[in-house]
């Protein structure tokens, strides 16, 4: 009978192994170091009494290329980042930047006026306005005193 040495730690390390693993797949896919990465802007939502307001970052990306609309109470924004003609006269030593087409969409925390929406690109941030509805916005009830 062989003598096999006792490795408290042996099902521990394959788990972390399985767990590197897992998280440097992921952070490959987010940092577009796969070949099939894709590509998602980032996007903040904030609130105001009356408003909803959508920034986000679309980098390189021409205002043509964007497209956003509300159905449904869902907001979507898609478009393309469009790659740059990479030429044969550069050697290029690292190429990490990601482009093609993107879709991002958001169910909206409350009902919105979609007729009223706004959108405005500057300096690679698309800025949405989405005014609330009359029925969302907060209202003060007076009380009366009996």
């Amino acid at each position: 009978m062989a003598i096999l040495r006792f490795k408290p730690l042996r099902h521990w390390m394959s788990l972390q192994d399985e767990m590197n693993r897992l998280f440097r797949n992921v952070d490959d896919d987010f940092y577009g170091e796969r070949e099939d990465a894709v590509w998602a802007p980032r996007v903040d939502i904030s609130e105001t009494p009356d408003n909803l307001i959508v920034r986000c970052e679309l980098p390189g990306v021409n205002a043509e290329e964007i497209e956003v609309d509300i159905n449904n109470n869902i907001l979507t924004i898609r478009g393309e980042k469009k790659q740059e003609e990479l030429t044969d006269s550069e050697n290029y030593y690292r190429v990490e930047r990601v482009y093609g087409r993107f879709s991002r969409s958001f169910s909206l925390p409350q009902r919105v006026e979609g007729d009223a929406v706004s959108a405005r690109y500057k300096d690679g941030i698309l800025l949405i306005t989405i005014p609330k509805a009359e029925e969302a916005k907060p209202r003060k009830i007076q009380i009366e005193a009996a």
